[in-house]
């Protein structure tokens, strides 16, 4: 009766244990102030861990601001700092400590040189055309294996440095989530349509946002099924195109009505 009742006690606390994993709470943690002025859509942000600095930017137009915050979130860059490239992602490339991104379209692959202060003083594109399934495609990086991921409906277009594609994983939902894919090739509506993330976190590496509930859904990169859930604690409305990224351990939420993104964890 004893060994029953401490096999019962285990199992009970091994299911609490799978469930914790399972499930998430995010709260708030920093807030990037960008700048007044153009440009309402944030389309990404990503942390420099040489530099140690955030990098944020707009979609939309090459002149829309590139602004660039300290590890506290205190802005560092000045109203006037450009892009100049018309960004949809940013990402940090270990192999040549770069600041890269994607652009609009046929924008192709860019470097953005910075000075030593971090500031990016301009870029070069080192990939031309359109190396992504979409025009608004906003990509995620997977530094260990050099592959850009995009969304592209209902599953990720993967990508090499090369502009070729190397297939694609369709995501599949567990049955209690069956719901979520009532149309065949098409994600529900209640999730954003242009921004994938990249956790590196192991069999939870993809991520999507569900504006509605406000959560972030996780799934395995080798199987494509759901994995995780995180639940975001925000009265901010999220958006059904950008303003959603992961970096530096933290989901970020654009708030397009303070123009400001906001990071959780």
């Amino acid at each position: 009766m004893k060994n029953l009742l401490l096999a019962f006690v285990f199992l009970a606390g091994l299911q609490l244990t799978i469930d914790a994993q399972q499930t998430k709470a995010l709260k708030k943690v920093i807030e990037l102030q960008m700048p007044k002025g153009e440009g309402n859509n944030g389309a990404c942000v990503i942390y420099h861990p040489i530099q140690k600095k955030y990098y944020a930017s707009f979609a939309g137009n090459a002149a829309y601001p590139l602004c660039v915050f300290d590890i506290k979130g205190k802005r560092i860059s000045t109203d006037d700092l450009k892009a100049g490239f018309d960004v949809r992602s940013l990402w940090y490339n270990s192999s040549n400590q770069a600041l890269q991104g994607n652009g609009y379209n046929g924008f192709g692959l860019t470097n953005f040189t910075l000075d030593k202060a971090g500031i990016p003083t301009g870029n070069e594109v080192f990939m031309d055309g359109m190396n992504q399934p979409g025009a608004q495609s906003v990509g995620a990086f997977d530094d260990k294996n050099k592959m850009v991921y995009f969304l592209s409906d209902d599953r990720v277009a993967i990508y090499n440095f090369k502009g070729q594609s190397k297939g694609e994983m369709k995501f599949t939902f567990d049955e209690k989530n069956t719901e979520e894919v009532a149309t065949e090739g098409l994600l529900p509506e209640k999730f954003n349509s242009t921004n994938l993330i990249f956790t590196g976190i192991d069999k939870a590496e993809w991520g999507l946002l569900d504006i509605e509930n406000k959560k972030v859904f996780l799934f395995n990169r080798i199987s494509g099924k759901l994995t995780q859930q995180w639940t975001i604690d925000s009265p901010t409305d999220f958006q059904s195109m950008f303003g959603f990224a992961y970096t530096n351990g933290l989901v970020f939420i654009f708030n397009k009505a303070e123009r400001k993104w906001e990071g959780y964890k």
